[in-house]
């Protein structure tokens, strides 16, 4: 391999690329929202109290609100005991404060939750750990001797581009997660996974099936999976004591039921959501696909493997709650992109990595154009 091309097959250069589009799309949207960081929030409805919330925090009137609330309100004071402070009350304190990692890095660089400096920094930890996502891609990718931009595919999730617009927390328990399966050192693997579960429960999943892995073939060190399943439990432990109520809780339906109705209400694409949500469940339905097919032939270990499995059987049977719109459904299901990337892209042949990044980034764009529709 020539010298030039070397240096082009380096994770940094897709890590900077996916860093800069992100960075880009998140000026879109701050021009198209007048000019106003704190819009990322989507501070409104009946939990907010506009009278008393951080002045550099816009709150809509009109606005139901959104989950970046909690995270803008967890940034400011990650280890709060009350359900209500700087005119914000945490609707489920138990559950939002489970996914403290976002909120937590947040405070620890505006120094102690500066309100100034915390709304900036929701926008830009995102944009950051997407090129994160992207490196941690390209690192796992030359490791199964493909090219390193590949690792561009995992930073494509159309629903990080949800996660950037309205300050939410999946970009970076995948950030964390990838940097968990890509660290040489077993010690770096249990530090980035343990930060992936505190920041979303949801990565749990991946802790479970490289225990289950290490169970039958020892694969790595025990303290890999146990250290984070031990702050897992520890955190969930003590969330339940201070307020009373696990975080954890679901009301699973019947495999694939809601997928089916959300497709079957968007076939008549006579609305632009119609054909939007075909779109995305097609999308959808084309990554399952090519992991179905690929997992059996690729590289990929039995822990990747088993984390597929179970996250797509809990992707089948998400309740009605996270199917009323696409910023719930895509959000939730970024842990099962970002494995099937994983899955795919250890796969032996190089037509379905093709399919997978063609239908990714022309999805990624559809989206991405639409900033009035996102916004």
């Amino acid at each position: 391999m020539e010298p030039s091309s070397r240096r082009i097959d380096s994770p940094l250069y897709g890590a900077l690329l996916v860093a800069a589009i992100y960075l880009l799309f998140a000026y879109g949207l701050f021009e198209f929202r007048h000019r106003d960081l704190s819009s990322f929030v989507v501070a409104g409805g009946p939990n907010v109290d506009a009278q008393h919330v951080p002045r550099e925090l816009t709150v809509f009137p009109n606005s139901a609100g959104y989950d970046g609330m909690a995270f803008f309100r967890l940034a400011l004071n990650p280890f709060t005991r009350v359900e209500t402070a700087y005119g914000i009350t945490l609707d489920n304190p138990a559950y939002r404060q489970q996914r403290i990692g976002y909120p937590l890095i947040v405070w620890l660089l505006s120094f102690g939750g500066i309100p100034r400096l915390v709304i900036p920094l929701l926008i830009l930890v995102n944009v950051i750990t997407a090129g994160a996502v992207a490196y941690a891609g390209g690192v796992l990718a030359k490791q199964f001797g493909v090219h390193a931009l590949w690792g561009v595919l995992f930073a494509l999730y159309p629903g990080f581009l949800m996660s950037l617009s309205r300050d939410t927390c999946e970009i970076v328990a995948c950030a964390f997660a990838l940097a968990g399966l890509a660290a040489r050192r077993n010690v770096v693997a249990a530090v980035c996974l343990t930060l992936a579960v505190i920041t979303r429960e949801t990565t749990m999943v991946l802790v479970a099936a490289i225990a289950i892995e290490w169970l039958l073939r020892r694969a790595r060190p025990l303290f890999v999976w146990a250290v984070p399943a031990a702050t897992f439990v520890t955190w969930q432990v003590i969330l339940r004591l201070q307020w009373g109520t696990w975080p954890m809780h679901s009301s699973p339906v019947i495999p694939f039921s809601e997928f089916a109705q959300r497709i079957a209400k968007a076939l008549p694409r006579v609305t632009h959501v119609q054909r939007l949500d075909l779109a995305e469940c097609a999308f959808l339905a084309v990554i399952a696909i090519i992991t179905a097919i690929v997992i059996w032939s690729t590289s990929a270990p039995l822990s990747w493997r088993l984390a597929w499995i179970a996250h797509l059987g809990l992707a089948s049977t998400l309740p009605h709650a996270n199917w009323i719109e696409d910023w719930a459904y895509l959000r939730v299901l970024a842990d099962l992109f970002v494995i099937s990337a994983a899955v795919i892209v250890a796969g032996r042949y190089a037509v379905f990595r093709v399919i997978a990044l063609v239908s990714t980034a022309w999805l990624w764009w559809y989206l991405m154009s639409n900033l009035i529709d996102l916004a």
